[in-house]
């Protein structure tokens, strides 16, 4: 089943084009990197997917057009976000944050519980407020959030960004995860070679526009010859 399309998806800022006419799909189960260089527009991409930037063009998750719909409306139809970075209400403790996170997803229960199955470092920090985490700390929940939503299409820019060996192979896994449980994953993010490990397909963007898609090997030679 086809998780995410998107046809002809434009978007400006000021009147300059940053995306220009993208399309792409993901298919349920499987592992999407986005690659190209800074400045390519994959986080303007991410964003206008996940309905945080205004865009021109079609979206459809799951089969229903959202094109139309705010990034909430997204979101309680099985759209998650990851954002490049880390965003926390400062006073709410990490406990209150995961609790929110499935109360926004109409999943109300225990968040901690499930999120600390896959980083249990949480457990310790449950009670600290998100103001007094380190960046890499707030990554990790920013992570956690999103992943114990269980969301059919997750969005993830650049989640390994700040963080330490230990703390990137429990998000590796999450990631995979949520492709293991019937979700779609894009990535994007400063690290190829890590997106490429985990994908099973690759799309690479240059200059507001997809310009090759295909294996995740084959397109990140593709982007390296582009880049000399």
């Amino acid at each position: 089943m086809r998780a995410l399309s998107a046809r002809g998806l434009v978007v400006a800022y000021d009147g300059t084009p940053v995306l220009e006419g993208v399309s792409l799909d993901l298919e349920t189960g499987e592992v999407v990197a986005l690659l190209g260089p800074n400045g390519a527009g994959k986080t303007s991409l991410l964003k206008a997917l996940a309905g945080l930037l205004p865009h021109a063009g079609r979206v459809w998750l799951l089969g229903e057009e959202v094109s139309r719909l705010s990034a909430p409306a997204r979101a309680s139809r099985g759209l998650a976000w990851i954002p490049e970075e880390p965003r926390a209400f400062p006073n709410l403790t990490v406990e209150e944050h995961l609790t929110l996170a499935l109360e926004l997803a109409g999943r109300p229960g225990r968040g901690l519980e499930q999120a600390t199955r896959l980083f249990p470092s949480l457990h310790g920090q449950r009670k600290r407020r998100a103001a007094s985490l380190s960046g890499g700390e707030r990554k990790i929940l920013s992570v956690a959030a999103a992943v114990i939503r269980r969301p059919r299409v997750l969005l993830a820019d650049d989640p390994f960004l700040g963080l330490f060996h230990d703390q990137a192979e429990a998000v590796r896994g999450a990631l995979i995860g949520v492709a293991e449980a019937g979700g779609a994953v894009l990535l994007a993010g400063q690290q190829p070679e890590t997106l490429v490990s985990l994908a099973s397909r690759a799309y690479l963007l240059v200059g507001g526009s997809i310009v090759e898609e295909g294996r995740p090997r084959d397109v990140l030679l593709r982007a390296a010859s582009l880049l000399r």
